[in-house]
């Protein structure tokens, strides 16, 4: 495999050609997600002989695929899917990651809280506590390593194995670098003074992270995992709880 480097990172190239259908006599491709920032298909990785994770980015925008992968390559952890490297031969540039998911079917927690699932993907008290659990501990080490995820939300929330996995850095920056821009709309996983125009921080992150506790507090429901989800939400910054806090908090409620 070759590396293609942009900035100081050396990320792994993979050729087109790697990337293969599913099924042999089937060229079409096994679509598993879409979003505004690119559509998630299976493909067979030859070099490996493994089912992978392909992110098509449409915009084709060099930087901004070099820029998430090198933010993957960073952020190395049990609940961050391992990216694999980036074809950026043909248009459009992808990210190749590893497939999490339950058969051919990435499972978030989106689709946990608000379709019909099958029973054996339902979860108990204990292991949505415990999902949480994993993605806080993945959105700490985020911040560890000096960048904002800014796009935490039960669509970017795999599970798998009963375990809670934290994806799509399409929009993460640097926390020495916080974006910040003013909108239009409403979004539910927004900090209310991020929407304001206020530049994006980890206190952010935790009202977002929140907004995840919440929903599934109120799903359950769960009385601590209610009040832990309206911790974050505060509406000031400076009130909501650090991400260790709201680990030692999971944790105490993990059985």
């Amino acid at each position: 495999m070759d590396t293609a480097v942009i900035g100081n990172s050396p990320v792994k190239q993979i050729s087109p050609s790697e990337l293969l259908p599913l099924e042999e006599n089937n060229s079409a491709a096994v679509p598993v997600g879409s979003g505004t920032y690119g559509d998630c298909i299976l493909k067979k990785f030859t070099r490996f002989g493994i089912t992978i994770l392909e992110k098509k980015v449409p915009t084709s925008d060099l930087t901004a695929v070099m820029n998430e992968a090198q933010c993957m390559n960073t952020l190395t952890h049990p609940a961050i899917p391992h990216l694999l490297g980036v074809q950026i031969d043909g248009k459009p540039y992808s990210l190749v990651m590893q497939f999490l998911g339950v058969g051919m079917e990435s499972v978030t927690v989106h689709k946990l809280l608000h379709q019909d699932m099958a029973k054996h993907l339902l979860l108990s008290t204990n292991e949505w506590i415990s999902v949480l659990h994993d993605i806080s501990e993945a959105l700490f080490h985020v911040h560890q390593k000096g960048f904002l995820h800014c796009d935490v939300k039960s669509n970017n929330v795999l599970v798998s194995g009963k375990k809670g996995y934290l994806i799509d850095f399409g929009k993460a920056c640097l926390i020495a670098r916080p974006a910040a821009r003013k909108y239009t709309s409403f979004y539910n996983h927004i900090a209310s003074e991020v929407l304001r125009g206020r530049p994006v921080s980890m206190s952010s992150d935790v009202f977002s992270l929140g907004v995840i506790i919440y929903s599934v507090g109120k799903a359950l429901p769960h009385a601590c995992l209610n009040s832990l989800g309206k911790q974050c939400k505060d509406t000031k910054p400076a009130s909501r709880p650090s991400i260790p806090e709201v680990v030692r908090i999971l944790e105490g409620n993990l059985q």
